[in-house]
């Protein structure tokens, strides 16, 4: 009985890796990235919903370092560039100053303003489609017999109005494509 007390789980975990063969560098840096990665995304979450403003991101990445710090960056950026969609203009523009506060990269006011106009574009286009499209379902429902002030069709949920959704982001979204590639290409995603 060499060693009689209780061993902590972190070095039961290094007794285990003692005993595996050892990773390449690829394998670590993939291990990492899976770990921390995470972490990144949950920051980038915060900043998104309003939680941490774009000047405290910075300091968040501060609480890692080295690699660590490398990996959980990653997953920020990442999840920032994801955020970028076509029907949420304000949410895209909030995630492209996310991605400036962190990086000091060229080009991201132009891709900026280049999203704010495709996206401001789709959604004013989409809101008038949707006024005649209520208005078409609203009298759709007077010739049914179904009227009054109370009585107002619910377009969100019609499949119908959603196909036309879809119709309308078809003519822009090979546009938008463009631009978020671009914005990926320049974080290095």
């Amino acid at each position: 009985m060499a060693d009689d007390r209780i061993k902590s789980a972190r070095e039961l975990a290094m007794e285990r890796l003692a005993g595996m063969p050892g990773m390449t560098p690829e394998e670590q840096t993939e291990q990492r990235e899976k770990e921390h990665a995470p972490r990144g995304m949950a920051i980038a979450q915060k900043y998104l919903k309003g939680t941490i403003r774009s000047r405290d991101l910075e300091s968040e990445l501060e609480h890692y370092q080295g690699e660590n710090r490398i990996a959980v960056r990653k997953g920020l950026i990442s999840a920032l560039c994801d955020a970028v969609v076509i029907w949420d203009g304000a949410g895209s523009t909030k995630a492209i100053d996310g991605l400036a506060a962190v990086m000091d990269k060229a080009g991201l006011t132009e891709i900026r303003q280049e999203v704010e106009t495709i996206a401001g574009d789709f959604i004013r286009e989409a809101e008038q489609r949707r006024a005649e499209y209520t208005e078409m379902a609203r009298q759709k429902l007077v010739r049914m017999g179904i009227s009054g002030s109370a009585v107002w069709p619910n377009v969100a949920e019609d499949d119908d109005w959603r196909q036309e959704l879809k119709n309308i982001g078809a003519g822009y979204s090979e546009n938008f494509a463009l631009v978020k590639e671009r914005l990926c290409r320049i974080a290095g995603i």
